[in-house]
């Protein structure tokens, strides 16, 4: 079994999992003249089955990826790799979160008016500037988050051939 088909055997047995606890759920108390579809102690050992067969298989993926490099061997570990994806996907969200402008410096004009307690009461119009910053302007940060995305397709690219190329004894 190839990696990638274990990681796929992971994902369907954690949505069985997720299936067979909404059952125990559904099972464990009931009203005795309205039985429920399912039994109780059956669901319980499908379930514990299942999470079996889980741990097992992740354990071995886990074990492979531990010990064996990418690029037929001469690059990073693959445990590595998921982590450097990780972080850059992290990274990805960061900075299409940051807040920013157009331009490195932008100056805001804004009128208040003030009243002030003299005799006889008078208002003045008081006219400021405030200066803003930006440490990266859209054009700036458009640049490095697809810089960052080319990076996690690249690595991306290099897992997956890895996945569907490295074998696990299940």
């Amino acid at each position: 079994m190839t990696i990638a088909t274990a990681l796929r055997r992971i994902k369907a047995l954690k949505n069985t999992i997720g299936t067979l606890s909404v059952r125990m759920k559904a099972t464990v108390l009931f009203d005795a003249d309205a039985a429920p579809a399912f039994e109780f102690e059956k669901t319980e050992a499908e379930r514990a089955a299942a999470v079996e067969e889980m741990v097992r298989i992740e354990t071995l993926v886990a074990e492979k990826n531990a010990t064996c490099r990418l690029d037929g061997g001469q690059g990073l570990l693959a445990i590595r790799a998921i982590r450097v994806l990780q972080e850059l996907k992290s990274a990805i969200s960061l900075y299409n979160e940051l807040p920013t402008q157009p331009r490195d410096e932008r100056i805001v004009k804004s009128e208040t008016d003030w009243n002030y307690d003299t005799e006889p009461p008078r208002r003045m119009k008081v006219e400021t500037q405030t200066r803003f910053l930006c440490r990266l302007p859209e054009a700036k940060k458009a640049e490095k988050i697809e810089k960052l995305k080319a990076s996690f397709e690249l690595l991306n690219a290099q897992l997956e051939s890895f996945n569907h190329s490295t074998h696990i004894d299940v």
